[in-house]
């Protein structure tokens, strides 16, 4: 059984698969990781984020025609205990539905950021400045090392 659901955004398209299979298999709920950014929930406007996942719930269980589908929300782990500004209002976004009263005992937010490894953190944290230095270097950056564009590739591996 195959929908074609385009509001929804493409984790979710995947995670109605999951749905539609584990519902099959006889499963009971649904669990959603939310990924970030969600083409349609601008980190910038977190003032929006928490009514943009209850209607999804809302529209995924009348979808599924299962009003009472419980649900799992894998709360963004993303920075682990020392979060960002910006990740700290999207957990508090993706959890804001399991306090509603139209959820509760059947939607729960899971906190996910007890389990990120903060040395894997910092790896990544490393390789995205190096990422963004590559590009600078390649695309001529005025306030960077290659901004006449003068280094060869060689130079360019060696700076980063």
């Amino acid at each position: 059984m195959k929908r074609s659901l385009s509001i929804y955004p493409i984790s979710a398209i995947a995670l109605v698969d999951f749905t539609l299979t584990a519902k099959d298999l006889g499963s009971h709920g649904c669990v959603t990781m939310q990924t970030w950014p969600v083409p349609f929930l601008p980190p910038f406007l977190p003032g929006l984020s928490p009514f943009v996942l209850p209607f999804f719930l809302f529209f995924l269980r009348r979808d599924l025609n299962a009003p009472q589908m419980p649900f799992v929300i894998g709360v963004l782990g993303v920075g682990g205990a020392s979060p960002n500004e910006q990740t700290i209002e999207f957990r508090k976004a993706m959890s804001a539905p399991a306090a509603l009263p139209e959820f509760r005992g059947n939607v729960i937010a899971v906190a996910t950021a007890p389990f990120w490894s903060e040395e894997l953190g910092a790896i990544a944290d490393k390789h995205d400045e190096v990422r963004q230095m590559s590009h600078f270097l390649n695309s001529k950056h005025k306030d960077h090392a290659n901004a006449d564009g003068k280094m060869t590739d060689q130079q360019k591996r060696e700076y980063l």
